[in-house]
């Protein structure tokens, strides 16, 4: 870090040194003048753009915790404290430890997940099961059995 601030003083240093001879050259202004004034002056201009940044940042920071709390809120559980058996609505994630403070005693609290497995299902047509087509089947039979007498 160290290194980096005294990176930073030097190119600052140079940038000014710089700019103070060619205010001298160009114009004839007194050198040390215009170099302490670069100096300040760039000291100042980035002082505000990196105020403005961070200002940005922390503005973005919050919208993503508030997008986060969105998340959180629609996946939660409502888990009952297993010390007083009070129900509390706790966030719920997969990849971290679900853990929570009680709202009623205060104790704290593991929700443990559970992943079950299982075949899927093959859902039955509905049409096999309808009362009218299980009339209309009964209905051909019927007519079959009598047709063959």
């Amino acid at each position: 870090m160290l290194k980096n601030i005294l990176f930073s003083i030097i190119i600052t240093s140079v940038v000014s040194t710089t700019g103070g001879l060619l205010c001298n050259y160009l114009l004839e202004y007194n050198t040390i003048k215009c170099i302490v004034t670069l100096f300040v002056l760039q000291l100042l201009v980035f002082y505000i753009w990196n105020s403005i940044s961070q200002s940005l940042l922390l503005v973005r920071i919050e919208q993503e915790q508030t997008k986060q709390a969105e998340y959180f809120s629609q996946q939660g559980v409502e888990a009952s404290c297993a010390y007083c058996k009070s129900i509390n609505f706790v966030p719920v994630r997969m990849d971290q430890n679900n853990e929570f403070q009680c709202d009623a005693c205060g104790k704290p609290n593991s929700i443990y997940i559970d992943i079950t497995v299982a075949q899927k299902a093959q859902l039955i047509d509905k049409e096999q099961l309808s009362v009218s087509s299980y009339m209309k089947d009964k209905i051909d039979a019927t007519e079959r059995i009598q047709q063959g007498q």
